[in-house]
């Protein structure tokens, strides 16, 4: 399988349970991974120079069915001048469910100014690989956001990342994942 299908793959599997966050202080909420959520955790929304995909014509949920049915070709996509801004949350789309399955810690009231970005997302949860005193290491960061209109949590992006720059300074509770 190629780099899309794999990410598919994965994304089926996390698609199949609801997830629910217990933190520290007694916060509780649920997600689920919908179809309309694939687009941008697997970060198409930076392939600006394919037509399609960065905004995809009839809208996420459909660019997911297409991409489930092998009809986003993957050469365009590795082709793309802007493939590299990606390329690490494909190849590492299963360190999703690693977090998932694995975290017991979740940044609360993500404060994007800490981090100079402009990710709009209420937590995230994250995992590490490597060596954090000698390096190199690598941070993946599911972030969820929450819609006040309708009071739904979702995943809203995933980030992989060198560096602390997502962690440091921000306020850390640990949490319990309840997979349904």
């Amino acid at each position: 399988m190629g780099l899309i299908a794999d990410s598919i793959h994965i994304y089926e599997e996390l698609r199949q349970h609801s997830f629910t966050i217990k933190a520290e202080g007694g916060m509780v909420f649920s997600f689920s991974f919908l179809p309309e959520n694939y687009h941008h955790l697997a970060g198409f929304q930076h392939l600006a120079d394919v037509a399609g995909i960065a905004e995809p014509r009839f809208g996420s949920g459909r660019f997911y069915r297409l991409a489930k049915s092998g009809k986003i070709n993957e050469a365009v996509v590795t082709n793309s001048v802007f493939f590299a801004r990606i390329e690490d949350r494909l190849k590492s789309f299963a360190e999703i469910k690693n977090i998932l399955y694995h975290s017991n810690e979740m940044i609360v009231d993500f404060d994007p100014s800490l981090a100079q970005s402009d990710i709009a997302a209420d937590f995230f949860l994250y995992r590490w690989d490597g060596d954090l005193l000698k390096g190199p290491y690598t941070y993946y960061h599911l972030f969820l956001g929450h819609d006040q209109a309708t009071g739904i949590y979702y995943p809203a992006t995933y980030i992989v990342e060198p560096t602390k720059q997502y962690i440091s300074g921000q306020k850390m509770l640990t949490c319990e994942i309840i997979i349904q």
